[in-house]
């Protein structure tokens, strides 16, 4: 049943990216806030065709009319070259998860306070 339920939804773009499993994120960087908060990740696809780069994020602040909403987070240099850095370690595993065809190792962990 799950197998027809999930040919289904990868068959729709954006289930197919949201139903999707987390296959790496980067340690969680504080913003300016003391409740925001960024994270690099890595996705893989439903049907397991491809992986994306994202961000989870919570913004220091929230700006705009309703409907569109902007999102701002800020960070110092230090964090800033942090993030970046997370980017990049994001970007070679995602390089690496699709050379090996999706058989990587990697688990990440989750963050405290993190649900799934």
């Amino acid at each position: 049943m799950w197998s027809v339920f999930k040919a289904l939804l990868s068959g729709i773009k954006p289930f197919n990216v949201m139903a999707g499993d987390v296959i790496f994120a980067t340690a969680w960087e504080s913003g300016t806030s003391r409740f925001s908060f960024f994270e690099w990740r890595v996705k893989e696809l439903l049907d397991k065709s491809d992986v994306l780069i994202g961000v989870k994020m919570r913004p220091d602040s929230y700006a705009g009319p309703e409907g569109d909403v902007k999102n701002y987070i800020n960070f110092d240099i230090e964090t800033a070259i942090r993030i970046r850095d997370s980017l990049n370690e994001c970007i070679e595993f995602a390089r690496h998860y699709r050379e090996i065809g999706g058989k990587a190792s990697y688990a990440p962990t989750p963050n405290v306070g993190e649900t799934a």
